[in-house]
């Protein structure tokens, strides 16, 4: 990059007033490093989770070469924990003072709508990296808030109408007793009920349980063919074991959103988990050549393999990437930033995947199955899946 000292600088005109050329001059920006702030969860419990989110992200960097669009990288981690409050002051550092071009995260859906205004406000653009909180497509969606992970929606609401085209009837719901849970049980019961099923009951334990006795003898008793829940971390463990454990997992077949028999929890879950059914957006056993290229770049740099997350991760690098490649690194043109990110379409590891015009990830929806203690996808519930919206403006 060309630069030009004080002394360069009138050196420089006083050649130019006798008519010569003078070098280009850059904008200031180009000259400064590009810088993203994670604001993720780096301690409590979802810390594993937003680790592999920024392992991801730096993979998608070191795959640059360190640089993008002619410009390094600074990196910038702030901790969110699992508190909106903590989210809140860190993403006001990382937009007010430290003034980074892009927000990268969060994992919880709840500190996603708390920074929301942060960086609407702010002019800051944020690429949701996991939060599948549906507002941000909705009535909170921003010119500057893009996701590359889902929406609470796109990893429920497709089983409803699989499940019903396999004959299922009467089901009986199960979740974790708070939004997030409950969100995706009422998705999940509308597009069931809607394609003719019937539901059967629901059991809502607190989040912090981890006794499902009394919950699973109403399953027993509830006459479903079969149940749809959303559990994630230590609870899908519990639940999954549980479950297998109180005689149901032969008799009463279990589904439920792709959290449930993630990765990260399938070795706890052992053979309690076998013959799972579940939706969601990414499998580690996808055959495509981005995918076994991810894994093995994953592994060869970390010395483990990803997780759904770090491929979240890997995605939001990657958006970054290409829509800088767009601005030529020009990051103070918001509009033409937004522009860029607009026109992305990436071959992921998860398939193709774009934005929508509420900016939520235009992707497949698989169905997995355990089989041999990994995922493998039996069918695709839906292709090219857009979360649909009533109330963005954008």
């Amino acid at each position: 990059m060309f630069t030009i000292s004080r002394r360069g600088f009138l050196a420089a005109g006083s050649v130019a007033a006798a008519g010569s050329i003078i070098p280009n001059v850059y904008p200031a920006w180009a000259a400064t490093p590009l810088k993203l702030g994670l604001i993720l969860p780096f301690s409590s419990v979802y810390a594993k989770l937003g680790e592999e989110i920024a392992q991801g992200l730096e993979l998608a960097l070191a795959e640059e070469g360190g640089t993008v669009a002619g410009r390094s990288v600074e990196v910038i981690k702030q901790d969110t924990e699992v508190n909106p409050k903590t989210a809140i002051q860190g993403a006001n550092r990382l937009v007010k003072q430290e003034a980074v071009d892009f927000l990268v995260g969060p994992v919880s859906s709840a500190v996603a709508a708390a920074i929301r205004n942060v960086a609407h406000n702010g002019r800051t653009h944020l690429i949701v990296a996991n939060a599948g909180h549906d507002g941000l497509s909705q009535g909170l969606c921003s010119p500057f808030i893009y996701r590359t992970s889902f929406s609470n929606w796109q990893v429920s609401a497709p089983m409803g109408t699989w499940m019903y085209k396999q004959g299922i009837r009467r089901v009986m719901l199960a979740a974790s007793n708070y939004a997030g849970g409950t969100l995706m049980l009422k998705h999940f019961s509308e597009s069931f009920q809607e394609a003719g099923g019937e539901i059967a009951g629901e059991v809502l334990p607190d989040l912090k349980e981890i006794q499902y006795a009394p919950f699973l003898e109403q399953i027993r008793n509830s006459g479903a063919e079969a149940v749809f829940c959303f559990f994630a971390g230590n609870a899908a463990v519990e639940f999954v074991k549980q479950y297998s454990q109180f005689g149901l997992h032969g008799n009463i077949p279990l589904y439920g959103c792709g959290f449930l028999t993630t990765s990260d929890v399938r070795p706890a879950q052992g053979e309690a988990s076998e013959g799972i059914r579940t939706t969601l957006h990414y499998a580690e056993t996808l055959d495509n050549p981005q995918n076994t290229a991810f894994r093995q770049a994953f592994q060869d740099r970390y010395g483990s393999a990803p997780s759904l997350y770090a491929v979240q991760g890997y995605d939001s690098g990657r958006a970054i990437v290409e829509a800088l490649k767009t601005t030529d690194g020009n990051t103070e043109d918001k509009e033409a930033l937004s522009r860029a990110l607009d026109g992305i379409a990436l071959d992921s590891p998860r398939g193709r995947m774009a934005f929508s015009r509420n900016h939520d990830p235009v992707q497949d929806i698989y169905v997995l199955e355990v089989q041999n203690g990994q995922n493998v996808v039996i069918d695709t519930a839906a292709k090219s899946l857009t979360t649909p919206t009533t109330d963005c403006t954008l």
